[in-house]
């Protein structure tokens, strides 16, 4: 890819936490529309191996995924080419050069920060309009963290869950093995317990659709809910989506995310219910 057109401006050259966790949700995006890129052969073939016989039906189907890859590839090569992340990328090489050691890299959150910076913005618009002020969460100490793990532990107990910690409770590592996969979950609360950041860890196809869903989950700093909703994983039955009611998408991936809702009960009291999403349907 070719650099951006030297008129642009020049980035600022003051690399703070607002404007790394910005730097952060550009790359995310730009690997969210490389994930999108990887479908666009698949996408431009299948109508040829649907077995119709119908040419025009065919044609059409053809030329609809043919159009709609030649448009991601656009959108992928302007925000590659964008000023934002030619400034990511030169400012990444000049940090490598200084310092080589990418070790604190595996700390960072692979996803969660496009949500992240829009949430800011949100909190930041609602100041400038003199809003009434968030409500301020209790700090997830240590003892809460031991609490919560405890409560989950006994719940799960006998199902097949591993778990694990360390750095004092504030990262987990959960294992179970749901559909014939082993999933493995990294979840780490920040000292000031004002963020709950969780990864899948695995490569490809399902885990990195996983890892989006998860990190885009409702509550995000709600680590009894983020807990539940891993198990949902294991404990949810059928695999098919509670939205559109196929177990596979349009690009042929299962269902890789999880979300509750309220039910009532006979007696007038409340019970929870997880089902199974695809990606596309939580949109």
């Amino acid at each position: 890819m070719s650099a951006p057109n030297s008129d642009q401006p020049t980035p600022q050259s003051t690399w703070d936490e607002e404007r790394c966790k910005s730097a952060l949700a550009s790359l995310e995006r730009l690997q969210t529309q490389l994930d999108t890129l990887r479908l666009v052969m698949p996408r431009i073939v299948e109508p040829l191996n649907s077995g119709s016989t119908d040419r025009a039906a065919l044609f059409a189907a053809f030329a609809k995924g043919t159009i709609g890859s030649q448009r991601d590839i656009k959108e992928f090569r302007a925000t590659w080419q964008s000023q934002e992340v030619q400034s990511v990328f030169e400012h990444a090489r000049a940090s490598l050069e200084k310092d080589d050691d990418l070790s604190a890299g595996a700390e960072v959150a692979q996803f969660g920060w496009v949500d992240a910076v829009e949430k800011e913005r949100e909190r930041s618009k609602r100041r400038e309009k003199g809003g009434q002020p968030e409500e301020v969460k209790a700090k997830l100490d240590a003892e809460e963290i031991r609490r919560v793990l405890e409560e989950w532990k006994v719940g799960v107990e006998g199902k097949g869950f591993a778990i694990s910690t360390k750095e004092e409770d504030r990262e987990i590592l959960v294992s179970f093995v749901a559909g014939g996969m082993r999933l493995k979950f990294r979840i780490v609360v920040e000292e000031e317990g004002k963020r709950i950041g969780v990864e899948c860890l695995g490569k490809g196809s399902p885990f990195t659709s996983i890892g989006k869903c998860v990190t885009s989950r409702p509550r995000d700093d709600d680590l009894a809910y983020l807990l539940d909703m891993l198990a949902a994983y294991r404990t949810v039955k059928g695999n098919s989506c509670a939205k559109c009611g196929k177990m596979l998408d349009e690009a042929t991936m299962m269902t890789t995310a999880r979300r509750s809702r309220q039910t009532a009960n006979a007696d007038g009291s409340s019970g929870t219910i997880w089902e199974a999403f695809h990606e596309g349907c939580l949109e």
